[in-house]
């Protein structure tokens, strides 16, 4: 115990080289996948209130993608605040929302600004559903709260479902983070701009790093109808 402690405990912080991003993302990649595996099992047993909290930690694992791309482009006066959102449970669920603004109709990337808001109330909504999954609390008009009773299928289904769509299963490699530094980091021409956004999505569907339709991209930055329902 006194060596995992001494070995796992302590946590680092300070700028990333690309490499070192690259393998935390795929390493939240691979563990949201297993998170949402074992959420699968707990829905298929009826073990609902469990499987939505999975479900959800699934979100917040694959939420530490985006954090980790941008402290590769953040000054370093912000480092430490992209430190505070790697390891903040709100912050890494801010995009729970996105198919639900989706479904009001958001299809660019000013309409779905929200789901970037950490201080949004959906992300305190996730959090709330997440401690409610697992613990017992004293809540409402005076009565206990149990988690199997609090959650039924149709709540740890609708979550699940979210969490499969944010935590798609794909390897990022170091060529594409280096892109993202290129075009939308420190040095670069258009910073953590739509035009800088457009060159990364550009230059690596190019290289062959990223699956996606550069068109559909470039309406969803810019206007126009970019998001499947």
């Amino acid at each position: 115990m006194a060596k995992i402690e001494r070995e796992l405990l302590p946590r680092c912080g300070g700028r990333l080289t690309p490499e070192e991003a690259t393998e935390g993302m795929n390493a939240a990649i691979q563990n949201a996948k297993r998170l949402i595996d074992d959420a699968e099992i707990l829905l298929g047993n009826q073990r609902y209130a469990t499987a939505m909290t999975l479900s959800i930690l699934a979100i917040e694992e694959a939420g530490k993608i985006s954090i980790l791309r941008g402290l590769l482009a953040a000054p370093d006066d912000k480092i430490s605040s992209y430190w505070r959102d790697y390891r903040s449970h709100k912050a890494k669920n801010t995009a729970w929302i996105l198919p639900e603004l989706v479904r009001r109709g958001a299809r660019t990337l000013l309409g779905l600004r929200e789901a970037a808001n950490p201080d949004g109330d959906h992300t305190a909504i996730l959090d709330i559903l997440k401690q409610i999954g697992y613990y017992t609390d004293f809540v409402g008009n005076r009565h206990w709260s149990k988690p199997e009773e609090v959650v039924d299928r149709h709540l740890a289904e609708a979550i699940f479902e979210i969490a499969k769509i944010l935590a798609k299963d794909r390897k990022i490699s170091v060529e594409e983070n280096h892109l993202w530094i290129k075009h939308v980091g420190l040095t670069s021409e258009n910073g953590m701009s739509p035009d800088g956004l457009l060159g990364f999505f550009s230059e690596a569907e190019e290289a062959g790093l990223i699956d996606t339709d550069l068109e559909t991209i470039t309406r969803f930055i810019f206007g126009g109808i970019a998001v499947e329902e």
